[in-house]
């Protein structure tokens, strides 16, 4: 029976969320698994994998940089990011961000100030694609409900803890997938495929309340490295952006 149980969680993405969930612990992550939240369209709950913060208390205000992770598996057909810098799915350099009403001043100073610009906050001239794929799928599109289960996910945390007093909160959809991971993009009318450890995608979203999501995305083959890439970037977020939300949470 065990092994029957153990070959019945190997066929789905259980390990692969309960290892990232032991690397992010290892990177003092506060993290949680199987949060459930409620899709806007269905009204009904849905369960988003794993989310791990890192938090500080400025001022009289807990401020918490969020990673909500989608794990998905597709070992038998890659991932493909598709990207073409020409086109105009979001010109902003300031990337779209989910976050509780009382980060709106932050943000905003963000883009008026010669600051230090996170690559969470900030594309610093990075080609960023515009959808994801699985290649030679048939029937289910899996990618698609990949990226809208992440977003709605972000997008509903995110207007919950708005009624939450004293938090500042930014959330951002992490897919963590389990296979091979390429970029595909048109260069002199021939297309280009590249093998990547990770890529980046910004959904447009027309006629959306939040509009765009900008979704980072990984591949698992080592999973502590991804674990402090997320790290560096949460505790850089809050050694380079500590005074500006002092003063904004005054």
């Amino acid at each position: 029976m065990k092994k029957k149980i153990k070959d019945w969680l190997l066929l789905g993405g259980f390990p692969l969320e309960m290892k990232f969930a032991d690397s992010l612990l290892k990177k003092e992550f506060q993290v949680a698994q199987s949060v459930y939240y409620k899709d806007a369209e269905t009204e009904k709950f849905r369960e988003t994998d794993i989310i791990a913060n890192k938090y500080e208390k400025i001022n009289d205000t807990w401020v918490f940089i969020t990673f909500v992770i989608e794990c998905k598996k597709s070992t038998d057909k890659p991932w493909i990011v598709l990207k073409n810098d020409q086109i105009s799915n979001h010109i902003e350099e300031i990337l779209p961000v989910y976050h509780t009403k009382n980060g709106d001043e932050f943000l905003k100073s963000l883009g008026k100030k010669d600051v230090y610009k996170s690559d969470l906050f900030f594309k610093n001239s990075r080609s960023i694609g515009y959808s994801l794929q699985i290649a030679f799928e048939k029937g289910k599109d899996r990618s698609y409900e990949a990226i809208q289960s992440v977003s709605k996910a972000v997008e509903y945390f995110s207007q919950k803890v708005n009624d939450r007093k004293n938090t500042c909160a930014f959330y951002f959809p992490i897919l963590l997938v389990e296979g091979k991971l390429f970029e595909g993009k048109i260069a002199n009318n021939e297309i280009e495929i590249e093998e990547v450890d990770n890529s980046e995608i910004l959904i447009a979203r027309s006629f959306h309340e939040h509009g765009n999501s900008h979704i980072l995305i990984f591949k698992s083959s080592d999973l502590d490295a991804v674990a402090l890439k997320l790290n560096g970037l949460a505790l850089t977020f809050f050694k380079k952006y500590r005074e500006i939300l002092k003063t904004q949470l005054a």
